[in-house]
């Protein structure tokens, strides 16, 4: 490689925001609808992030192509840059019509984008036919060159691996194409507490650690100013007036009184006057009113509650001083106003549009997924009691009975019992709302004290082969469901750290030597702000085909290694690691996207189309008769994520309507600190569970009687722990006295917020350098097993294959056996973990008893053959040998998960002792659950074996 090679390829690097350039463009094309919550939340995030894309909404893959012809020959454009697809997706294609003014009978085959579909599309266009969308392709393709690129915005396509290969030769072959493999979200965020961006300056670190902004230089009041513009208004009351004072001249009293006010406030009192007014207004004021000064004898915050129908809702009031000029002779006129804004409301707050990817597990929470009612699969050897079973649920559906009143056959209501511990009553009801037309998927209703759908569904196994399940979801009221989904957006999903596929695009036009002299260049200028592009550098070239042989002549002892080196070229090293998490998100690219001309490139190069050079069927085994019979076609149906701000604050106007008069931007006030000291607060604590056994009343009149030395009641600093920690309802008590969310005071409760750390944790702890080693390849924890085996089983000889399954092996026993560990010590958890996984479990050597054991685990029973027993022995010891030091990260992202939380509670050392004897908190518990969270969720994210 000539020398300073690299210097110049990173001098090159391009990324976000891609640069204006005479006769270059880049497309957005729609194929959802603005009246789509998805479409919705795509148009608002790439109007805001995006504008210099051309938007167009688009009816099909053939109009696209029509707009972008009429762009090349009539607007000048020379270069097509980027093309993003905005669309529904599933892991088998795009719900997105090939063809324009399809009817619900003819060419049904072109009704979605997969590869069947675009092997039927290239037969056809063999054949003669669509001769104006051929010769409008042929025109654009030639404005589309190696460093053009498409990028898919549609859940799961991704794991197509087929279906991107189809649309990367339908694009010619020249440009790479993208997808998600996870689920692509869109969404409106609210800024407000308990979300995961709580005030403006947090947005603007979000923006950074996305790269949509450069380095975080900027002033306080100037990232304010940039969130503002980026962000969507609060609503609040129409402000209305407390006192004014003409300020030239006014009369003696008249300033009197209105100096009073303005002393009252910044002294935290409320004069009855003011009181009166805001009952006028709708808005009585009561006892349990706090009054913030955020600016001296201007600004004031007060916080209180209001009551509507049994409920208490928590209400911020601004108030604030503002002087203008009045008529006649234009003289000047203090005026102090108050405007009302709802705090737990998320439609009332600024927002901002929002992208995140949700594995598996996050979607199947956000859509409230509770478990399998009953499936079949349409393996040859399928167990047919599975078959059994699923006929026999359909039958009861259908006849709306939750049971044949045998006491034999399938009881509906047993098994909510047993899956889910829900006890259906005997007036629950069974309804059919959708279908059994051909194009949607039937569903139930199931009604009781909660409401519950079940639904049929048709996904693919892990291996390709078809099933079919009955799928129970919770079923709530449109505004509960909007709520909690809002709630979940708290901590579900992933940040990417970058905005789109932008660097990707560059680094994966480059080859394996060229992308190793990047990563040369910038360790030999290092600065930490490098270490994003070195990260994503590694990142392109474990997408090259390739990869491993080139990395095993590179680095010999990289399998081996225990800690990746700083001069690795797959994994960053411990500083660098450390130096991009302080800029960016924690985020591999390739464990969230796919493409094809690194991972999957034609076998031949493109000359000129590839679509016209290579044939689709051949390639992906599709029989000939099926590409002329085209039947036994797919339904796909949407199942995109998304929040929808607008359509929720038009659900929570009913009966608030006065809160949402008026549309702007907020203030953040700033936050008091909480001088209180750790022996109040146990006093406090003490003295709460002195009187605990009382009724809320009496606890609220004993609480709000004793004072600390801040002037605050022992009510108001349990208040203010409700407030800040708004979790879980296990406490009664604190739900009958403030009607807020309730105080974490048992392990428990604090495990399940804890959740939400190990949650963002848990992507980064699957992929850690570790066990990547492992297995010589970096993706083992982003594809699908079917996949995973594919690449093992083009290794040089069957022996590795074998190997890397007995590495899997002894990596998910360890895993299992630290499971059972958090609930046998679950009271005692030890601080380091000594787990023998090399003990046998049968007759056989441990290494092939324990292959057995645990594809019994994962499927139900096991394959006795074993080709290979040596390389399996050696990949198992490798695995068992490496497993503690994986198992000492686990601990370690344990403690900082509850460290998180702690610390975001604002609980010093002092005061967690305090909860800790107070019996509120056991620690040792409390890691064992979170451990075990960790444990569950990585297994999870672990193929099978």
């Amino acid at each position: 490689m000539t020398v300073g090679i690299g210097k110049q390829l990173f001098e090159k690097i391009q990324e976000y925001p891609l640069p204006k350039q005479t006769g270059v463009r880049d497309y957005l094309f729609y194929f959802v609808p603005s009246s789509d919550g998805y479409g919705k939340g795509a148009r608002a995030f790439f109007n805001k992030f995006y504008p210099n894309h051309i938007g167009k909404d688009t009816r099909s893959l053939q109009d696209v192509v029509e707009t972008l012809h009429a762009e090349v020959t009539t607007r000048g454009v020379r270069h097509i840059r980027e093309v993003v697809l905005v669309a529904h997706g599933t892991a088998q294609g795009l719900i997105t019509p090939l063809l324009n003014n399809l009817s619900s009978e003819a060419m049904q085959e072109f009704r979605y984008l997969t590869a069947f579909s675009l092997a039927c599309l290239q037969q056809d266009f063999l054949a003669g036919k669509f001769p104006d969308f051929q010769a409008k392709r042929k025109t654009i393709l030639a404005h589309l060159q190696n460093d053009s690129w498409v990028t898919v915005r549609a859940c799961n396509f991704g794991q197509s691996r087929e279906g991107l290969y189809a649309l990367h030769s339908f694009w010619g072959g020249k440009p790479n194409v993208y997808a998600p493999t996870d689920y692509q979200f869109f969404g409106s965020h609210p800024i407000m507490e308990d979300m995961r961006f709580k005030t403006r300056l947090e947005v603007h670190a979000h923006l950074v650690k996305q790269r949509f902004l450069p380095r975080d230089m900027h002033s306080p009041e100037r990232k304010d100013a940039i969130v503002r513009a980026l962000s969507d208004p609060a609503g609040f009351s129409e402000p209305f007036a407390l006192a004014s004072m003409p300020i030239d001249a006014p009369e003696p009293e008249e300033a009197q009184r209105y100096e009073a006010l303005i002393d009252a406030l910044d002294g935290r009192r409320v004069p009855p006057s003011i009181r009166s007014t805001f009952a006028a207004q709708g808005f009585p004021l009561t006892n349990r009113l706090r009054v913030f000064v955020i600016e001296r004898n201007s600004a004031w915050l007060l916080k209180d509650v209001l009551a509507h129908e049994g409920a208490d809702y928590k209400i911020e009031y601004r108030v604030y001083e503002e002087v203008s000029l009045t008529e006649p002779g234009n003289r000047r006129r203090a005026k102090l106003w108050a405007e009302a804004k709802l705090v737990a409301t998320p439609s009332a707050h600024e927002y901002f549009p929002l992208q995140l990817f949700f594995y598996q597990g996050d979607h199947d929470l956000w859509r409230g997924r509770l478990f399998t009612l009953a499936f079949h699969t349409e393996d040859v050897e399928a167990d047919p009691k599975d078959k059994q079973k699923f006929d026999a649920v359909m039958t009861l559906l259908n006849a709306k009975r939750f049971s044949d009143g045998s006491g034999t056959g399938v009881d509906i209501r047993a098994e909510f019992q047993k899956e889910q511990n829900i006890e259906l009553s005997g007036t629950a009801t069974i309804t059919l709302l959708s279908g059994p037309d051909s194009f949607r998927r039937i569903t139930w209703s199931i009604r009781d004290q909660q409401a519950y759908l079940v639904k049929l569904e048709h996904p693919s196994s892990s291996n390709g082969i078809a099933t079919h399940t009955l799928t129970v979801y919770e079923h709530p009221d449109r505004t509960s469901q909007l709520t909690r989904e809002y709630e979940l957006m708290s901590f579900l999903g992933i940040s990417p750290d970058t905005p789109g596929t932008e660097l990707a695009a560059y680094l994966d036009r480059l080859s394996l030597d060229e992308l190793a002299a990047v990563i040369d260049h910038t360790r030999a200028t290092y600065k930490p702000t490098y270490a994003l592009y070195l990260h994503h550098a590694q990142q392109a070239l474990r997408r090259k085909k390739g990869f491993g042989e080139w990395l095993r002549q590179r680095e010999p002892d990289f399998a081996s290694a225990v800690l990746p080196s700083g001069m690795s070229y797959s994994e960053l090293s411990l500083s660098e690691r450390e130096d991009k998490r302080a800029i960016a998100y924690d985020f591999e690219f390739n464990g969230s996207w796919h493409e094809v001309k690194s991972a999957d490139p034609p076998a031949t190069p493109a000359q000129n189309d590839l679509f016209a050079e290579e044939r689709l069927g051949p390639k992906f085994r599709i029989p000939e008769e099926a590409l002329v019979q085209r039947t036994n076609l797919p339904n796909l149906e949407p199942d995109s994520p998304y929040t929808d701000l607008e359509e929720l604050r038009t659900l929570e106007r009913i009966g608030f309507a006065p809160f949402f008069s008026v549309e702007k931007h907020t203030f953040d006030p700033v936050k008091e600190k909480d001088g209180l000291s750790c022996e109040e607060f146990a006093a406090v604590i003490a003295k709460w569970k002195e009187v605990a056994h009382l009724t809320p009343d009496e606890i609220r009149a004993i609480l709000d009687a004793q004072r600390t030395s801040t002037g605050e009641s022992y009510l108001d600093v349990i208040q203010q722990l409700g407030s800040h920690y708004s979790l879980l309802r296990n406490m009664g008590k604190l739900v009958e006295l403030f009607k807020l969310p309730p105080i974490p005071v048992t392990t428990y409760s604090i495990s399940k917020e804890v959740a939400k750390h190990v949650v963002k944790r848990v992507p980064l702890l699957a992929r850690i350098a570790l066990l990547s080693a492992l297995f010589e390849v970096a993706f083992v924890f982003e594809i699908p097993f079917k996949m995973w085996m594919k690449f093992l089983e083009a290794q040089e000889d069957a022996a590795r294959a074998w190997e890397n399954k007995a590495k899997l092996t002894a990596v998910r026993q360890w895993l299992s056996e630290l499971l059972d560990l958090t609930y046998l010590h679950e009271s005692d958890f030890p601080d380091r973990i000594d787990i023998d996984i090399s003990t046998p479990v049968s007759a056989e050597p441990y290494y092939i008893g324990r292959y057995y054991a645990q594809q019994v685990n994962d499927h139900g029973r096991y394959f006795r053959a074993i080709f290979a027993p040596e390389a399996m022995k050696r990949g198992y010891d490798k695995g068992a040998e490496l497993m503690p030091a994986v198992g000492t990260e686990i601990l370690r992202q344990a403690d900082e998960a509850i460290g998180d939380v702690l610390q975001g509670m604002e609980l010093d050392s002092c005061k967690i002792s305090v909860l800790n004897d107070a019996g509120f908190i056991d620690l040792t518990k409390l890691k064992a659950l979170v451990v075990r969270q960790l444990t569950r969720a990585l297994l999870d994210q672990l193929p099978k074996v």
